[in-house]
């Protein structure tokens, strides 16, 4: 006789999911703490799980916990620790990658030789010997900046990723997504105007409320942290569609590329973020001298070109067009005027200073060693401040390294679809790193994956190509 045997497993989840539905609102209404505390436990537990079995799912769950993380802030009323579960988050990715190339036996390349892991070698090596200069802030700063080695991780975790075009482009597919959705809600703010909770944060600040009101007009944030950011990431995504708008992929995909590329930069526009605006026309000037003996790329340059002359010089007439051609005032520009006298008054610190003042010690360095106090505005200037010129040398250099690797890329490859992703994601690399010049623009959240993972994938490239040619 056949038994009839109950599988107990759907029973167990239905009573776990009971008692979530009725225990997490009770919880909530009893203690605010209480319930965010067993929801982020919940949470917790259900990524932990889903981390150690694939640590690849850790790239697009940073990528959105990144875009989102502000708008937690907005709307959770207690001070929760995001930026530490963000920066576990790659921790708990590079343990599971650990246990899984010591499951698997797969051998792990550092790729000591290329010149990008040389270039971090030497500007992580210095950061790592600093707390032996004499008079060298404290100890405790350098332990906070040291963080910064979480960008290495993430990029060893990358370059283990990136082993097939499939997955290039799943990331890529990830990033237009994501950033289509982000520019839509900074159009529904330009639109509509801010949600309840995005307006009471507003003007919870005096400053923040003058500095998001332009002549009457709001500037839009999205999801992120305020319309700096929000400005850098559409430029960024924006001129990554606008690059792959001209690959060889088909009229289809080339089209919708490129409504994507004019979408996000329309949403761009409303930011008011007048270094998102130079980032578009220093990523076009890049495309154009890298392309100018292909006629179709060339084509869609200057058409960019065009466009922008248009809405520069043409009669149109509002807060948004007006700021964006105080852009290319220069020095005719106020607030340009007031970056450049900040820049030429912390000069003689940083000439004095070749080690730096401390890592995150810029804002607050009149509180300790220090007499002079200093808010640089560019990423340039605050590295020099707090690493010194020593430091602002092996940066630049780093830099230029990943635009070396990147150009040698773009004309040594062989396969023409990894030839047009590696231009569509240097291209904004090149940009923000003119945007670093202004502004804090390179560790930004979430821009700062991508940069990273294309850090990753100008290693990872030609290995890719070599493996397509041997197909």
């Amino acid at each position: 006789m056949r038994t009839l045997e109950l599988n107990t497993k759907p029973i167990y989840i239905f009573l776990a999911l009971l008692i979530a539905s009725v225990g997490l609102p009770f919880l909530i209404v009893k203690s605010l703490f209480t319930g965010y505390a067993f929801l982020g436990l919940a949470i917790t537990s259900f990524l932990l799980i889903l981390l150690f079995k694939d640590y690849s799912i850790g790239f697009y769950i940073l990528f959105l916990f990144g875009s989102i993380l502000f708008t937690i802030y907005r709307l959770v009323k207690v001070n929760i620790p995001l930026g530490v579960i963000y920066d576990s988050i790659i921790v708990i990715m590079a343990f599971s990658l650990i246990i899984k190339v010591k499951a698997k036996g797969i051998k792990f390349d550092w790729k000591i030789k290329e010149p990008i892991v040389i270039g971090f070698i030497l500007f992580y090596g210095y950061f790592l010997v600093l707390p032996l200069v004499p008079n060298y802030a404290t100890f405790a700063t350098w332990l906070g900046g040291s963080r910064l080695y979480l960008q290495v991780v993430l990029f060893y975790l990358f370059t283990m990723y990136f082993t097939s075009i499939k997955r290039v482009e799943s990331f890529s597919k990830f990033t237009i997504v994501l950033a289509l959705i982000v520019a839509m809600h900074g159009l529904y703010q330009a639109i509509f105007g801010y949600l309840p909770f995005e307006w009471a944060w507003v003007t919870a600040s005096d400053n923040r409320y003058n500095l998001y009101n332009i002549w009457g007009n709001f500037r839009t944030f999205s999801f992120l942290s305020d319309p700096s950011a929000f400005g850098l990431f559409m430029a960024y995504t924006g001129l990554f569609t606008m690059v792959l708008s001209m690959g060889p992929f088909s009229l289809k995909r080339r089209v919708f590329l490129l409504i994507s590329s004019l979408f996000i930069l329309v949403s761009m526009s409303y930011s008011g973020t007048r270094t998102a605006y130079a980032m578009v026309v220093a990523g076009v000037a890049f495309l154009f001298v890298l392309n100018i003996d292909n006629p179709r790329i060339l084509t869609g340059a200057i058409v960019a070109a065009i466009a922008l002359l248009i809405i520069v010089e043409g009669p149109f007439y509002n807060a948004t067009f007006n700021r964006i051609r105080s852009t290319f005032k220069g020095s005719e520009d106020a607030s340009m005027g007031v970056r450049d006298f900040k820049r030429k008054s912390m000069q003689p610190f940083v000439h004095r200073n070749p080690f730096g003042g401390g890592v995150n010690m810029a804002p607050v360095i009149g509180s300790g060693v220090y007499e002079e106090v200093f808010d640089p505005d560019g990423g340039y200037l605050r590295t020099a401040i707090e690493l010194g010129w020593i430091g602002l040398m092996l940066q630049l250099l780093f830099i230029g390294l990943v635009m070396y690797t990147a150009i040698r890329n773009i004309f040594e490859l062989k396969n023409m679809k990894l030839r047009a992703w590696c231009t569509a994601f240097a291209v904004p690399l090149f940009a923000i790193s003119v945007a670093e010049y202004a502004q804090d623009a390179m560790l930004i959240k979430p821009v700062n994956v991508v940069i990273v993972a294309t850090y990753a994938l100008m290693v990872k490239f030609r290995d890719l190509d070599i493996e397509l040619d041997n197909d």
